[in-house]
């Protein structure tokens, strides 16, 4: 639970030093706004798709494990 919280809260702050919102980081990684949503709110998601929002904002690999 720890890790899921301390990646929720890099994309968070990510997100907000970019001015972006859900559906920017969406179109960045080419899945729907919806996916993001479910992944923020603590359903599992692919891991393709974490590992293609922490590359897109720049997280450190370990934080989206």
């Amino acid at each position: 639970m720890q890790d899921f919280l301390e990646f929720k809260g890099e994309v968070k702050k990510q997100l907000e030093k970019r001015r972006w919102k859900y559906r920017d980081l969406a179109k960045a990684i080419g899945v729907s706004e919806s996916t993001i949503r479910s992944v923020m709110c603590g359903a599992r998601g692919s891991d393709e798709v974490i590992k293609a929002m922490t590359e897109a904002l720049n997280i450190p690999p370990h934080i989206g494990t």
